[in-house]
Parts: C-alpha cells; sequence; structure tokens
C-alpha cells in the first residue's frame, strides 16, 4: 500500500486491501474497486463486516476501455471520503491512472508532475497505452497544453520519464 496524500489518499494492490488489519490501523473508511476479475462479493462482505464503504467499478486493463468516463465520478468519491485507498488487480496500471488524473484534477499538476508525485510513494506503476492517450487528452482539457504529445512519441517519451525515475 502506497501513501500518496498523507491521511487522505492511498494507492495498493488486491493483496493490500485484504489485510484488513492494516486497513482498519490506518482509518481506510473507503476503498474503490476498479477491477474485472475479483471476488466482489467476498471482499465486499469483509470491507463491509469492518464499517469500510466499497465502491466497485469494474474496469478491463485493455486497449478499450475508456476509464477517463469515471474520471469525475472517481474524484467526487475520493473527495467525500475521508481515508481512502485506490486499488485494482496489481496497483499498476488503472488504479494509478485514476490517481495521476485526481493529482492533475484537485492539485493543479501537469501530467509529468503528478505522475512523478506519485512516483516517490509507487514505483511501480505503469499505465497501460490506452490509459496513457486517455491522460494526454485530458491534460490537455484541464491546462490547455500537454506536457507529452498524443501518439507514439509521446507515449515513448512517458515511459522513458518512468523508467528514468526509477
Amino acid at each position: 500500500m502506497s501513501e500518496i496524500l498523507p491521511n487522505k489518499l492511498y494507492l495498493g494492490s488486491l493483496y493490500d486491501v485484504e489485510n484488513i488489519n492494516w486497513l482498519l490501523e490506518n482509518n481506510i473508511t473507503d476503498i474503490i474497486s476498479l477491477a474485472s476479475d475479483i471476488d466482489f462479493i467476498g471482499l465486499t462482505n469483509l470491507l463491509e463486516k469492518n464499517n469500510i464503504n466499497h465502491h466497485i467499478f469494474k474496469i478491463y486493463d485493455d486497449s478499450n476501455e475508456n476509464i477517463s468516463e469515471l474520471f469525475l465520478t472517481l474524484f467526487k468519491i475520493i473527495d467525500s471520503a475521508n481515508i481512502i485507498c485506490v486499488y485494482c488487480s496489481f496497483g499498476i496500471s488503472r488504479s494509478p491512472t485514476v490517481i495521476i488524473a485526481y493529482l492533475m484534477y484537485k492539485h493543479k499538476m501537469f501530467l509529468d508532475d503528478a505522475t512523478k508525485f506519485v512516483l516517490k510513494s509507487r514505483n511501480c506503476i505503469f499505465p497501460n497505452d490506452n490509459f496513457l492517450m486517455q491522460l494526454f487528452k485530458f491534460e490537455k482539457e484541464l491546462f490547455g497544453l500537454i506536457s507529452f504529445t498524443h501518439d507514439k512519441y509521446g507515449i515513448a517519451k512517458y515511459k522513458n520519464m518512468i523508467h528514468s525515475y526509477k
């Protein structure tokens, strides 16, 4: 589990959110699930038994998924929660995409700065190419400027930035 914003926002994997003791010790009040291939019934029962709200979004980590259409809904959940964890299966692509977009939106960070901010806490992030293109477009919508071109060269430059940061 990686703390992104102190006492507010965490980024993790399925393994992390199944650790109920850690969730309780850190006063997690809400969980956002961004996955498609897990037992939501079992996890929801575990979380609800411990008074943790579970927000489920069945998202695939593939080239056809439009995660950006959920950004504003997810941001509202994050803002309304006391202490929240956003996770996907491995905490590498879907959940970092949402966290990066949230930082861009809420904290007015450009894409490169938001990515580096997340990398400080979780160095294994690697949004898929489809999600990167959506982040590129989101940055353009927010700021009218772009950190990366909206093509394969921009994707390559972004990935090089991630690799060089590690």
